[in-house]
Formats: C-alpha cells, sequence, structure tokens
C-alpha cells in the first residue's frame, strides 16, 4: 500500500545559493550528491538500518580526533538557523537564508566567532 502525504528521503532537492543537494536510493543505501553548475560530486552514503548506541561509540570517540577526519583538518564552522545558515571559511562569513547566499570579507575573525556564533577563546596579547 502506497503512503500518502509523507515526503521520502529522495523526493527533495533543496538549492541553498548555488548549489542543489539530493539523497539518491541505491540498492538499498542512500547517496547524498550535491551539484554545483552541471556537476553532481558524491557525498556520503547510508542505510536506514537500527543501530543501539553502543554500536557507534568506537568511532564516536576516535572521529574528532582521527587524521583523517574533518574535525582534525579544519575545525566545522557552521551555525544552523531556522531558515538557513552561517559559516566562517578562512576570512569570509557566508550567510545562507532561502535562497540568498551572501559572503563578507572579514579581517578579523575571532570576533566573528564570538560576536556572531557565541564562541569565546583566548586571545594572545599583541606585540
Amino acid at each position: 500500500m502506497a503512503r500518502r502525504g509523507r515526503i521520502g528521503l529522495s523526493d527533495r532537492a533543496p538549492t541553498i545559493g548555488a548549489v542543489t543537494y539530493r539523497t539518491r536510493e541505491l540498492g538499498g543505501r542512500y547517496l547524498t550528491e550535491k551539484r554545483e553548475g552541471d556537476t553532481w560530486t558524491p557525498g556520503s552514503s547510508f542505510d536506514t538500518t537500527p543501530h543501539r548506541l553502543d554500536d557507534l561509540s568506537a568511532r564516536s570517540r576516535s572521529h574528532p580526533t582521527a587524521p583523517d577526519s574533518p574535525f582534525t583538518r579544519r575545525p566545522p564552522r557552521t551555525l544552523v538557523s531556522h531558515d538557513g545558515h552561517m559559516t566562517r571559511s578562512d576570512r569570509q562569513l557566508i550567510t545562507t537564508a532561502g535562497d540568498v547566499r551572501t559572503e563578507v570579507a572579514v579581517d578579523r575573525p575571532l570576533d566573528v566567532l564570538e560576536q556572531r556564533f557565541g564562541i569565546s577563546l583566548p586571545r594572545r596579547p599583541r606585540s
């Protein structure tokens, strides 16, 4: 019996700025992809098999510190809001609200983290 009124994972392809995101079902797994221009780039894949929290604990402990983890190569700096998200990337602040993307040059990245993200880091005295 077909389910009515439900949207599946692969039924949506939201666009944020110039990037479109989608999830496709392939052989019982799901693949996330993003499109910039005419090219779709694969992301992560997953399935909907239920897991116990204990099944994930080993990876949860190693992921933040593993050499191949994105967290050790580039710290996350994205804050999601009800209508979009805000990302500090190097010396830019990228704000996305709905389909509107704004990029602003940042002279003082620590000020942005404090004022916009609510993150206060110790500062070294200037010489």
